[in-house]
């Protein structure tokens, strides 16, 4: 691995990810508009299944050996804050 151009460090990556990421449920919908009498419904793009297929390529051709395994931990509301509009903080 090379250092980054303005450091001497070298730099790296981590992968964060948890089976219980995968368990959520996008419900049927049609891309980004719920279903109507206009809008067909069908497996949202954005579901489970793409998410643990990422996981298995990542492993399967070998990239996670080059990256840093990081466990997943619970976010202070500080640094949720730091990452969001502050006028949604009250929504979360």
């Amino acid at each position: 691995m090379r250092p980054h151009i303005h450091t001497t460090a070298a730099r790296k990556t981590g992968w964060v990810t948890s089976e219980l990421y995968f368990w959520h449920d996008t419900q049927n919908w049609s891309g980004f508009f719920q279903p109507s009498l206009t809008e067909q419904p069908g497996e949202h793009f954005e579901n489970a299944e793409m998410k643990r297929r990422l996981q298995n390529l990542v492993n399967a051709t070998g990239l996670d050996r080059l990256l840093v395994p990081l466990r997943p931990e619970p976010a202070a509301d500080t640094v949720i804050a730091d990452w969001t509009c502050h006028g949604l903080m009250p929504l979360l």
